[in-house]
Parts: structure tokens; C-alpha cells; sequence
């Protein structure tokens, strides 16, 4: 009698008795249709005071980078093709791709994220060439000047859950989508929030960002797991991101009957680097027990990715030592196909996590696992857990 194996990535090579698999995943619902995203960017543009589209001179769009899956190229050209009716026929419009400490990622940002035509340049940020605008809460502030130059800014960013800082999306698309290097290291000093926490001490310094620098239009996207858009919400920035959090809660909380020996979590669409790695992490540990064994696939074919903060050895050593402490017992086995020598990653990643390439590992026949699916895009909690 032939059993039927479980779905994994081919390029994993781990197979397993679908019976033998209890397989978690977020549960979005279908991808918005062309109209429905048309009449979505209605209402957004309706949402704009007449007075702003007719003065706006400058307008300045921040998106954010390819290092988030999702597709928003027709999100801007359906954005253009509603608004351009209402604005003055000598305004100007620029694209900020807005990367934090991301680096070198300028053809991947255009080939991914932006429309084939867009109305003029399309920049990308660097985190090394800001311009500073005073502290907040004790904290430097440094940002892309083009921020400040815009007469009307809109910003297209997606909200999901968060490692440290609870969700993504909202102002973080300011800090640290388009801010300098200082203000995100000082960013990640202050006190870390938890996976699905709505206020931390990073949100509301970055809300106190967006209330001296005002984005006029937020654009908050909701994707699944294939970065297609199931929802969009509109208005002012923070406004929109209020309602977005709201709606992905329910999508991405999934509730487990127990904690597993075995877990297995797949890091898209968080794969594109070793880095995804800490965005998997929390899910796993929150779905294994004290002493489990947990496998994460990672195809991560740009090997460690480009950062500016995350790859400082100050950074690397405490984010080290602080997953060392959280997997305390845990042992983690990372299936990828990156190339990464043995002191590389013992330098950067903890101790219980061991690298093999696909086909290294077999998981015994009779085993039982949880299978997570998209891990980095789900909230695990344990049935009656309180």
C-alpha cells in the first residue's frame, strides 16, 4: 500500500507520512479581484481633502522593499491611474523604496515591487545618507530628507506579525523603513515587545516619529503567504494601521492542542535569506516543547542577505546570546541551501541551531510532528492557554 507523503518544498528533501503530519497554517481569504482594489484606492483617494490633491506639487510615494513579499506594483499603478485625474498637471512624484538597514537591493526593488511604468525617479533608501530633525523621547531622529521635501506623502506598506516589534506596517515604514542607521540602533535598544503586542516601546517611539513627520494617505496591505492581497485598509496613517492589526489578528492566530517533539516550520516568505531565520524562531519555540527537536526550511539563496544593523558584531553577539537563552534546551536543525562556512554561523547563530543542506536529515517514519506552514506569518498559541 503506497502512503502518501507530506508536502514539503522539493528542494528540501524531507519527506514524511502526511498522516504523521499535523499541519498549522494562517487562514487569509482569497486575493482581492482588480475591482475590488480599484474601488478600495477610491475610497482612499476620496479620503483626501480636495484642497490637498489640487495644491499638491511634490508628491512622494514610500513603499516598502523587496525584502517584503508583497505585490505591490498593482497596488501603484491602480494608486496612479485613480488619482492622477485630481491633481495639478505640474506635479511631480517620486518613489522611496523605504529598506531600513537594508543595502544593495535597488534592482530586486524595481524588478519586484514597482509598477513597469511609474511617473518619475524611483530611489532607493540608504540608511547612511540622512538628514537629522531633532530627538524624540531622548532619541536622534534621523530620515531621508526626501521625506520632509514632499508636499504629500503616501506611504504602501503590509502589515503581518512581528518578533520584537508586534506587527510590521504603520510607522515603521518612517522607523526603520527611511531613517538613518543611528536612529535604528537606538530603535532596538529600547525594551523588546512580544509577537501580536499592538503597544511596545518601539511602536509608540515610532508613533511619535509619524506625529512630527505626518504621512497624509496610509495604504496598509494585508497579504498571504504568496504576497497576493487579500485586503487593504485606507486613511491617515495610523488610522489605517489600527484597523489592519484588527482585521490579520484572526488570520494569523492559530491555536495548537499541545506542544510537539517535533516541529517543522517552513520560513516563507521570509526565505530569501539566513536572516528569516529570526522570524521563524519565535514560532517554533512557541509550538515545541522544553527539550523538542525543531527543523526550519530555509532556501535562503542570497545567503545572509545585506544589513547594515543586524550583521554588527555588537548586534550579533547580543542577539546571539539572547536566542541561546530563549532555546535554552530546544534543538534546532536549519535545512537551506546556503553555502555559510562553520565559523560564519557559529558567529552568528545560536548554538542549538545546526545548518545541514537538503537531504542531510530523515525524520524516523513513525515520528508525529506539527507542520507550520508560512511560520513567520502566524501567532501560535496553545489551546486554553491563558
Amino acid at each position: 500500500m503506497h502512503t502518501r507523503e507530506m508536502a514539503f518544498p522539493a528542494w528540501s528533501g524531507l519527506d514524511m507520512p502526511a498522516a504523521n503530519c499535523n499541519v498549522i497554517t494562517p487562514s487569509f481569504p482569497e486575493p482581492l479581484s482588480e475591482e475590488q482594489l480599484v474601488k478600495k484606492i477610491e475610497h482612499a483617494v476620496e479620503m483626501l481633502a480636495r484642497q490637498t490633491l489640487s495644491a499638491a506639487q511634490r508628491i512622494l510615494i514610500i513603499v516598502e522593499d523587496s525584502s517584503r513579499p508583497s505585490r505591490t506594483a498593482p497596488v501603484i499603478e491602480t494608486l496612479l491611474r485613480v488619482i492622477a485625474p485630481r491633481l495639478p498637471n505640474d506635479v511631480s512624484f517620486k518613489m522611496l523604496f523605504a529598506g531600513g538597514a537594508h543595502y544593495g537591493l535597488e534592482e530586486k526593488n524595481e524588478f519586484n515591487k514597482a509598477p513597469a511604468k511609474f511617473p518619475g525617479p524611483i530611489l532607493t533608501h540608504n540608511c547612511l545618507e540622512t538628514s537629522y530633525y531633532g530627538d524624540i523621547d531622548g532619541k536622534p531622529v534621523f530620515l531621508n530628507r526626501e521625506v520632509d521635501t514632499a508636499d504629500l506623502r503616501i506611504s504602501i506598506g503590509t502589515v503581518n506579525i512581528h518578533p520584537v516589534s508586534g506587527y510590521t506596517g504603520g510607522a515603521k515604514i518612517l522607523v526603520p523603513g527611511v531613517a538613518g542607521l543611528r536612529t535604528i540602533f537606538c530603535l532596538h535598544e529600547l525594551e523588546r515587545g512580544s509577537p501580536g503586542e499592538a503597544v511596545t516601546p518601539m511602536r509608540r517611539f515610532i508613533t511619535n516619529v509619524l506625529e512630527g513627520h505626518p504621512i497624509e494617505l496610509g495604504l496598509q496591505l494585508i497579504a498571504n503567504g504568496k504576497g497576493e492581497i487579500v485586503n487593504l485598509f485606507v486613511g491617515p496613517l495610523q488610522q489605517a494601521w489600527d484597523k489592519a492589526i484588527e482585521f490579520l489578528k484572526p488570520c494569523v492566530t492559530r491555536n495548537i492542542p499541545e506542544l510537539s517533539n517535533i516541529c517543522i516550520a517552513e520560513a516563507d516568505p521570509y526565505d530569501g535569506n539566513l536572516l528569516g531565520i529570526f522570524k521563524t524562531l519565535p514560532v517554533l519555540i512557541a509550538a515545541m516543547t522544553a527539550n523538542g527537536h525543531g527543523v526550519i526550511l530555509i532556501r535562503a539563496m542570497e545567503g545572509l542577505g545585506h544589513h547594515h544593523w543586524r550583521l554588527e558584531s555588537e548586534v550579533v553577539n547580543r542577539e546571539k546570546q539572547r536566542w541561546e537563552e530563549q532555546l535554552a534546551e530546544r534543538r534546532v536543525t536549519v535545512i537551506t541551501e546556503a553555502l555559510l562556512d562553520a565559523a560564519a554561523w557559529k558567529h552568528i547563530f545560536p548554538m542549538q541551531l545546526q545548518a545541514v543542506q537538503p537531504g542531510e536529515i530523515k525524520i524516523a517514519k513513525n515520528k508525529k510532528a506539527l507542520v507550520l506552514k508560512n511560520a513567520p506569518l502566524m501567532l501560535i498559541k496553545e489551546k486554553d492557554s491563558r
